[in-house]
């Protein structure tokens, strides 16, 4: 007896499974990019009412503006209506699908405004780097246009229960893929600009040029655009292999979408932010991180509120110190020479009587008592300072807001009385023909000082 052995069952699918299993797939990457679009739009709603509140009408005349709000807003009615062309039930097929397109277009478009004008911006503006970019622009819009317009979708004849989409689309015509080749094409000269530049130029923080970290955010973003179009390309050609599907074609484009979309509001913000370090020639630092080198500034998320001046930070003291206090005033008043005619020695009554019109008249010290707290340095044989008059040691009790009593009604010039004493020397040794007028000779401790500025009254 012969026994027959038989291989194992057929794994093939029916035709009601595959169709099962691509509608489940649809439904779950339809789900995940919504959730990855509606997050990212409200990670950047601070952002937009910052935008709103300080309105600015420059701001409003450049296209960045524009583009930034149009990339927002159709990439939130694109995840919208993916949700229709994935996941739910429509009768509307061809109608949601066609203004999916509309809205994909005008993310890309919006995305190459941006990333084009922040390369323009880091070439200043060079002619050939202008025409380059440009031209590849027009020709990514024209293969979007292209693509947009093959694009079908059919409602299924009879509704599948249970959750899942009930619209599906014909197989991709083969050269589809002509727009993910146009943006890998654009995404990648933006990249390999910006990156050429930034390092061959030297860096400067204060108009951030160079490899700053505000530029290697852009450039983070500008990477993540080419990688997404080079992968999406690859994805979407036929390669007559089993995991190039049709599933897999339709899955991943909603994706593009997400990344372009969430790198084009971040663009934004880095080229404001670029803008404003230009503008206003302010150091990049961040707050509160100054000298540690932990941590980028996320100049793609927080606009600059408060610029910070351009001078080095460890020479700003936090707490200034207080003014020094004045020089020690020296012992000798500085002393005026009067003309040899009028020289003469006057008395300690006199000196009082015409000084008390012009100052306010000061207690006498006749006790030793009445010295206490106060310290008179000593007098050398040639001074003409009276020892009546004591100096108290504090530089504060002397400055021009006031003197207090038993102080000399003059205060001395720094430097005068080396000047005071050699003259005084010089009258000593001398023979003046004033001592005729003396009617004695007078102690040392009637003397007084000479006028500085004003001739004696009595003088003839």
């Amino acid at each position: 007896m012969s026994t027959v052995v038989t291989g194992p069952a057929s794994a093939v699918p029916t035709v009601g499974e595959e169709v099962l299993v691509t509608i489940a797939a649809l439904a779950i990457g339809g789900f995940v990019s919504f959730s990855l679009i509606m997050w990212d739009y409200i990670c950047h709603l601070p952002d937009e009412a910052r935008l709103l509140k300080d309105y600015r009408r420059t701001e409003w005349r450049v296209p960045d503006t524009w583009a930034f709000f149009m990339s927002r807003y159709c990439s939130f009615l694109f995840a919208i209506l993916s949700l229709f062309n994935l996941t739910l039930k429509t009768d509307q097929c061809q109608l949601v699908a066609s203004f999916s397109q509309i809205l994909s277009l005008a993310v890309v478009g919006a995305s190459g405004i941006l990333t084009a004008r922040r390369t323009i911006a880091i070439w200043a503006e060079q002619y050939h780097v202008v025409t380059l970019l440009g031209t590849t622009y027009v020709v990514m819009l024209a293969t979007w246009v292209a693509s947009a317009s093959g694009s079908r979708s059919d409602p299924l004849p009879a509704r599948l229960p249970g959750f899942g989409t009930n619209c599906v689309s014909p197989p991709l015509p083969p050269w589809s893929p002509i727009n993910y080749a146009s943006s890998m094409v654009f995404f990648s000269f933006i990249f390999v600009l910006t990156l050429y530049k930034l390092i061959v130029q030297r860096t400067d923080h204060v108009l951030n040029l160079g490899l700053t970290p505000l530029n290697r955010a852009c450039i983070w973003y500008f990477m993540v655009n080419a990688a997404t179009s080079t992968s999406l390309f690859i994805v979407t050609v036929n390669w007559h292999k089993q995991w190039t599907s049709e599933t897999a074609k339709k899955i991943t484009a909603p994706f593009f979408i997400v990344l372009i979309a969430a790198m084009n509001q971040r663009i934004y913000l880095n080229n404001r932010a670029d803008n404003t370090l230009r503008k206003n020639r302010v150091q990049e630092i961040p707050e509160g991180k100054q000298g540690s080198g932990r941590g980028a500034p996320r100049w793609s998320f927080v606009t600059i509120s408060k610029p910070i001046p351009i001078l080095d930070i460890n020479l700003i003291p936090s707490n200034p110190r207080a003014p020094p206090p004045p020089p020690d005033i020296p012992a000798d008043p500085p002393v005026r020479p009067m003309r040899k005619k009028f020289a003469r020695s006057l008395s300690l009554s006199s000196v009082s009587a015409f000084s008390s019109k012009f100052t306010k008249p000061r207690k006498s010290i006749k006790r030793d008592s009445d010295l206490e707290g106060f310290s008179s340095p000593p007098t050398s044989p040639g001074s003409t300072r009276s020892s009546e008059y004591p100096r108290t040691q504090s530089p504060f009790l002397t400055v021009d807001f006031g003197s207090p009593l038993n102080t000399p009604p003059g205060l001395p010039w720094p430097g005068m009385h080396k000047k005071a004493a050699m003259k005084q020397k010089q009258r000593q040794t001398e023979s003046s023909w004033a001592s005729m007028f003396r009617s004695q000779p007078a102690s040392p401790a009637q003397e007084s000082y000479q006028l500085p500025s004003t001739r004696s009254p009595w003088a003839t």
